[in-house]
């Protein structure tokens, strides 16, 4: 539930298969939240999401869990237009899923999506306006 007076809107609640960052970004949050929005691109970030992958397994052990923690990072490029003015838009978000085993020999798991953030410039003062390439 938000808050009153809160600016965050809730994620609905979906019941599916496990989904990386990029499925996150590009099936779930931009056709829901930023609807008209062109994806220019998704990078994936792994150095962020190795990061996320040691913090949570600590985690996880710390508690005496053994489950396997699976995590992803990345940044979606966005062009879109709001009031008759073209943006260009990033939006970062990091994923994990946790699969665990039942005692029947079956699976468990849960997903979820953290630290989403974007941010927006008009092409003209965005540092970059073409994707980015990765370094030679």
């Amino acid at each position: 539930m938000t808050p009153c007076g809160s600016r965050h809107r809730p994620v609905p609640v979906a019941f599916r298969p496990p989904f990386d960052t990029r499925q996150f970004l590009t099936r779930i949050l931009i056709p829901g939240f930023r609807r008209g929005a062109v994806v220019k691109g998704v990078d994936a970030r792994p150095e962020t999401a190795r990061v996320l992958q040691q913090k949570y397994q600590q985690q996880a052990r710390q508690m005496g869990s053994m489950a396997d923690i699976r995590t992803g990072a990345a940044v979606a490029r966005l062009e879109l237009t709001d009031s008759g003015t073209r943006f260009e838009e990033r939006i970062t978000a990091s994923t994990f899923v946790v699969i665990g085993r039942d005692g029947a020999g079956g699976g468990v798991y849960t997903s979820a999506a953290e630290n989403v953030f974007g941010y927006r410039a008009r092409p003209e003062n965005s540092p970059a306006t073409t994707p980015s390439s990765p370094p030679s």
